[in-house]
């Protein structure tokens, strides 16, 4: 395999939608850490409040590199922090734990940082339900504002992690993963999982670990619906490696053996009960609400945080985009020439109905219209498909059926329009602009700004392909998109991944069509016959 296979292999392996890694390998080396936890050499530490730390860095990816996933890991790689518990009442602060109770249900949530445009905020993440089990009773024993670790015991996670580890003889003849493929496990997840928003990933992703750093630059979601999103992904991944285990009745493995002289015990990594979820009311919405402790005079109460927003800030609300395309609707049918008129007013609706169906291929397809705004006639398929220059590449472009319909009105208009010409009227694009000199003339990324700001003051093109994506991100009837299919509906690509490197298959192709042909009447736009 040359170079530029393998590179074009591997992005393809980290996109959305991915192989997951091999949950027998990550549950054989998982089980090579209990093994060594559970060595001699360290059976008078705290073995409780080492896996819980071990844990918690593993699950929120702080055992990887920056920069490289370098398999020789040394001490100075790692950064163990001091955890604390704070009260349910305190602001939410970089590693710290809290646990909350709501009826019979309770359970432990970390700090999760949330990267925003005025610098890291820290909001409460819940633990994942399968880990419930074993964080909320360790959390529910610690002080307050007390740090978990002294200097030897941080010493001493460093040397667990950088030490060798030797297998289970339970687990011989099983293959395992290297320990940088165990601590990038989590990190490996979440860029090819399907179901998890751009959004989400960013959160949980160092800028370096985007696999389409820009597809967060177009969406929008707030931080109630992000943590649901994160909450579930980690018990789908964790699922990925609780189920091998318990195929193969390992759970025994899993497990430390307390080092509490006057009451011997095992803590178990799955445990039987599987932990206690969250309240239904909670999540039922799609959504988990940040809850905080208000003390008053004569009692306490929970209330739930307002949801900080991350994301875009330039999507257009949907009732701005359906009164905008309205407006524009009803200024074509009143310009629209009716008997003997000037030739200058068929110049100018002609002109109208150019920039109009500019605007619609913008806010149907997605494209950016600071490319290519029109479709070149050769690179148009039988006005279902076509293909534009996006960032010097070739991106295929699928056209609902309202726009073909709009775009076959638009070339009865075109040769309605020649008819009246004195001189040949013609461009290598299908639709484009006719000067006073009867002249074709290119519709341009300036023109088609200054056209739409004269009607939506303050607002441009470019925010009609915000909108687009954030239509695709909410999109639930008729269909709900995966994350690979608005990467490819925003011509979000690495090498290997573009035009003619992969392949659309019928089925996600039916898929696609049905959410751009739902897009017209989800905005009320209306057919205009402009002849």
């Amino acid at each position: 395999m040359g170079k530029s296979s393998s590179i074009a292999k591997k992005n393809r392996q980290r996109n959305a939608g991915g192989v997951m890694p091999d949950p027998i390998k990550i549950a054989t080396a998982l089980i090579k850490l209990f093994s060594t936890l559970n060595n001699r050499n360290y059976k008078k530490v705290n073995k409780e409040k080492f896996l819980v730390v071990i844990i918690y860095l593993w699950l929120t990816q702080r055992l990887t590199k920056d920069k490289t996933n370098d398999k020789n890991a040394k001490p100075a790689d790692f950064f163990i922090p001091d955890c604390i518990r704070v009260t349910g009442s305190e602001e939410c602060q970089e590693h710290a734990f809290r646990t909350v109770k709501d009826g019979s249900h309770s359970w432990a949530e970390y700090a999760q940082p949330y990267p925003t445009k005025q610098g890291e905020v820290f909001l409460w993440q819940p633990i994942p339900k399968g880990l419930n089990a074993l964080f909320r009773p360790f959390i529910s024993k610690q002080r307050y504002n007390t740090p978990w670790l002294s200097r030897s015991e941080i010493n001493l996670i460093i040397e667990i992690l950088t030490k060798k580890w030797r297998k289970s003889t339970s687990v011989i003849g099983f293959p395992s993963a290297r320990k940088d493929k165990l601590f990038n496990y989590f990190t490996n997840c979440i860029q090819v999982d399907n179901e998890l928003s751009s959004m989400s990933k960013y959160v949980l992703l160092r800028e370096h670990k985007l696999h389409h750093r820009n597809a967060k630059a177009y969406q929008s979601e707030d931080s109630d619906r992000i943590r649901y999103r994160i909450y579930q992904a980690h018990e789908r991944y964790l699922e990925h490696i609780f189920t091998q285990v318990r195929l193969f009745n390992w759970e025994a493995m899993l497990s430390i053996k307390s080092s509490n002289k006057e009451q011997k015990s095992e803590l178990y990594l799955i445990n039987k009960h599987r932990g206690q979820s969250l309240p239904d009311e909670l999540i039922e919405e799609g959504r988990i609400a940040q809850l905080r402790k208000i003390q008053y005079q004569g009692g306490t109460e929970e209330r739930a945080d307002i949801p900080i927003q991350i994301g875009s800030s330039k999507v257009l609300q949907e009732h701005e985009v359906t009164h905008f395309f309205a407006s524009l609707h009803d200024e074509i049918i009143r310009s629209k020439p009716v008997g003997k008129v000037e030739l200058s007013q068929h110049i100018e609706y002609y002109n109208l109905c150019t920039y109009h169906l500019a605007l619609l291929f913008v806010f149907l397809t997605g494209v950016r219209p600071t490319h290519e705004i029109s479709i070149e006639k050769e690179r148009c398929y039988r006005l279902s498909t076509c293909a534009v220059s996006d960032k010097g590449r070739l991106r295929q472009i699928i056209l609902c059926d309202y726009f073909s319909q709009q775009l076959r009105h638009y070339l009865s208009l075109q040769r309605s329009l020649s008819t009246h010409l004195s001189s040949s009227f013609n461009s290598p694009y299908l639709w484009y602009l006719c000067d006073p000199s009867e002249q074709a003339c290119p519709l341009t990324a300036k023109k088609l700004k200054l056209f739409m700001h004269d009607r939506l003051k303050n607002k441009t093109p470019y925010m009609l392909r915000h909108t687009f994506a954030q239509c695709a991100l909410t999109s639930v009837y008729p269909i709900r998109l995966t994350t690979s299919q608005i990467d490819r509906l925003m011509g979000h690509s690495e090498y290997g991944e573009h035009f003619g490197s992969d392949h659309l298959f019928p089925a996600n192709l039916t898929t696609i069509k049905q959410h751009l042909n739902s897009l017209a009447s989800r905005f009320d736009i209306k057919e205009v016959c402009y002849v």
